[in-house]
C-alpha cells in the first residue's frame, strides 16, 4: 500500500451479550518513493554560471515527502514546483571540468526511502579565444584584401574540455560562418567582397 487509508474494526463482546465497537482509522505505507535524476546526467558535464539546478524525480503516494540533497555532502536547498523537484546550488566555484558528487534522498511519511548519486563535471570557464591576424583596431586597406586575408588565431583552450569551435560573423546580415581547423589553431577566408 502506498499511503491508503485502512481502518481496523474492534469489537468486544461480554457474556450477556452487550458488545461495544471500536473503529481506529490508519493509513498504510509500504511502499518507498521513487525517485531519480534528469539532469545531469551522471558523469554529465554541468554549467553552472551564477547557480546550478538539478532536476529530480521525487514522488509518491504520501502527501508528504521530506527530500534532502547534496553537492560533495554539503547540504543545497530542494524545493517542488508544479511537480519538478530542483536542487539549487548557489554560487558554484569557478571550475574547468572539476568532478563533483550530486547526493540525493526522499523520506515518506511512513519512514520508506529512496536515494541515489551522480558524479558530474563543472564547467563554468569559458574557453580562451584569442585573434592573432588581423591585429585590433587595424585599418584594412586593399592590399590586404587582395593579399589572401584570413582571421586567424590560435587553438582556443577550454581545459579538459574538447577543443571548442569557433565562428566568425562578418556582420553581414548572413549569420555566424564555422572557421578552418589548422595546426595549432583557426583560420577563416576574408572575401574580398
Amino acid at each position: 500500500a502506498d499511503f491508503e487509508p485502512l481502518n481496523i474494526n474492534l469489537q468486544a463482546i461480554d457474556t450477556l451479550g452487550n458488545a461495544t465497537f471500536h473503529q481506529l482509522p490508519l493509513t498504510a505505507d509500504s511502499i518507498a518513493p521513487r525517485c531519480g535524476i534528469f539532469s545531469p546526467p551522471d558523469g554529465g558535464f554541468l554549467n553552472g554560471n551564477g547557480s546550478t539546478f538539478f532536476r529530480l524525480m521525487m514522488n509518491d503516494g504520501s502527501p508528504t515527502l521530506h527530500m534532502e540533497a547534496s553537492v560533495d555532502n554539503k547540504p543545497i536547498p530542494v524545493s517542488r514546483l508544479d511537480g519538478i523537484v530542483s536542487a539549487h546550488w548557489n554560487d558554484p566555484p569557478k571550475e574547468d571540468g572539476s568532478p563533483h558528487t550530486f547526493r540525493y534522498s526522499a523520506t515518506d511519511q511512513g519512514g520508506n526511502s529512496c536515494s541515489g548519486q551522480a558524479v558530474f563535471l563543472l564547467d563554468n570557464v569559458p574557453p580562451s579565444l584569442s585573434v592573432t591576424q588581423p591585429m585590433s583596431d587595424a585599418v584594412l586597406g586593399l592590399p590586404w584584401f587582395d593579399g589572401g586575408a584570413w582571421v586567424t588565431g590560435p587553438t582556443p583552450d577550454d581545459g579538459l574540455n574538447p577543443t571548442p569551435t569557433v565562428t566568425v560573423d562578418w556582420d553581414d546580415g548572413l549569420g555566424a560562418r564555422l572557421a578552418t581547423t589548422i595546426d595549432g589553431g583557426y583560420r577563416f577566408p576574408v572575401s574580398p567582397t
